[in-house]
């Protein structure tokens, strides 16, 4: 079979002419940049750690094997760094705590979702020498100190957050019932959740790879929510209003009820922000969708994308001959981010000139079918729903709690079946080791139990 790709412009074709219904709804895309302007004392600070991520980077990257991961590790930093002054403070926190840690590894620097926005193909958490490591990052430990001091004493509202408390603000006293906000870290979604909860208090709800939480005003706590359920309550618009989500939200998820998203901070990786907006812009969704993308001014990604969307639309119309360009950016970005500070706007000036010739390439090339029928964005995005999720929401819910009963042995569930009982996990890795049918999607079990729920519906 063919998958063939159609632009909005072509949508808006078929409808005139009659291929689509007339009263099909196909949104309008509203894409505004917002290039914020630090505070001074944001922007000195700001500049010296990135001075300091440059620097080590370019020191590390031509050392010895344990060096050059350690350098490699200076790109997340510098990913964080444009996230939010928390996601920063924390890594640079955590680098600080390593340097006291007796069994020091890579894997102790970084969290979770920074190995997964890195896409390193390295040895990233193999560390032959951790103690020619810890020598290393020894030498860091008076600027990393004096950074963390000053980076805790910023107000808690930073410039981008004054600026999102704003629109929000503006959102709802106009035609907004509901917003989504985009980051890439979950260091940054608790830093935005809790200034937000602040001031819309229930309203507030995150999705991440951790599951779905729900701030409740009398305990003052976050609570757990499934991601159906949540995914429910904010579609509705009335108990849920501000959804935050990582890049685990971008893919798979239909939020087309609502007409706002927030990119709080831009990936390199110009397609997921494209995987973003497709969470709502969505034909039958909202009349109008608005895009709000964020970046401080003065940056290296500012430079960068603002020289060029006076050539491109990038979000307004980016699938054409010139999209697989969006999935080299990346690259180019990093690259001109990393250099060393003496060459940084040279660097800065050969990404744009790398970038602009690469899309008037591809839209000089005439449409062949490799490339009509090709994925130039190979990524295994992440689940919706994890295992621990799908685990919770069954056992929870009353539709099939019953079905499952807590074994005498950790992590596993006695499932019944028509009157037959089966051993079960959701934990790949007891199912690996033990044999025990791990209870997911495709399993034979779980098909029955849909087939069930499907017949019961009916």
């Amino acid at each position: 079979y063919r998958v063939f790709r159609t632009t909005r412009t072509t949508l808006h074709r078929y409808k005139r002419t009659g291929l689509l219904p007339h009263d099909t709804n196909i949104p309008t895309r509203n894409v505004r940049d917002r290039f914020i302007r630090m505070s001074p004392d944001e922007a000195r600070l700001y500049r010296r750690i990135d001075d300091y991520i440059r620097r080590y980077y370019n020191r590390y990257k031509n050392g010895p094997a344990d060096q050059r991961a350690l350098g490699f590790i200076m790109t997340i930093y510098r990913r964080r760094l444009t996230s939010s002054f928390h996601a920063i403070r924390r890594s640079l926190q955590k680098r600080l705590d390593a340097l006291d840690q007796d069994d020091l590894t890579l894997q102790t620097l970084v969290d979770e979702d920074d190995a997964l926005v890195a896409e390193y193909g390295g040895p990233l958490f193999d560390v032959e020498n951790a103690e020619a490591a810890k020598e290393t990052l020894a030498h860091e430990r008076g600027e990393l100190t004096d950074f963390i001091d000053r980076l805790e004493g910023l107000p808690p509202d930073e410039s981008k957050m004054q600026r999102l408390h704003e629109r929000l603000d503006q959102a709802f006293r106009a035609h907004h019932d509901t917003a989504v906000i985009f980051t890439q870290y979950g260091d940054t979604l608790h830093y935005l959740r809790e200034r937000l909860a602040a001031t819309y208090g229930a309203y507030v709800a995150t999705w991440s790879g951790q599951g779905g939480t729900r701030y409740d005003p009398t305990t003052k706590t976050w609570e757990r929510v499934p991601k159906t359920t949540l995914k429910n309550l904010f579609r509705a618009g009335e108990a849920v209003k501000i959804l935050i989500g990582t890049d685990s939200m971008s893919e798979g998820l239909n939020l087309q009820t609502c007409g706002l998203i927030v990119n709080y901070d831009m990936p390199w990786n110009f397609m997921r922000v494209e995987q973003r907006i497709g969470r709502l812009d969505r034909i039958g969704g909202q009349p109008v969708v608005d895009v709000e993308n964020y970046f401080y001014e003065d940056t290296v990604e500012q430079q960068i994308y603002d020289t060029l969307s006076e050539d491109f639309d990038w979000f307004e119309n980016v699938v054409g001959p010139a999209s697989p360009v969006l999935g080299s950016i990346e690259g180019i970005i990093r690259d001109a981010a990393m250099a060393d500070a003496d060459d940084a706007q040279s660097a800065i000036d050969a990404a744009v000139g790398k970038i602009r010739k690469g899309v008037d390439e591809a839209n000089a090339q005439p449409v062949d079918l490799d490339h009509a029928t090709s994925d130039p964005y190979d990524e295994d995005p992440d689940p919706v729903l994890t295992l621990a999720d799908l685990e919770h929401e069954l056992t929870h819910n009353p539709l099939t709690q019953d079905r499952f009963a807590p074994s005498n042995e950790a992590s596993t569930y006695t499932f019944t079946h028509h009157g037959a009982s089966h051993r079960v996990t959701f934990d790949r890795d007891l199912a690996a080791e033990q044999g025990v049918p791990l209870f997911t999607y495709g399993s034979w079990l779980f098909e029955e139990l849909l087939t069930d729920l499907v017949e019961r519906d009916a």
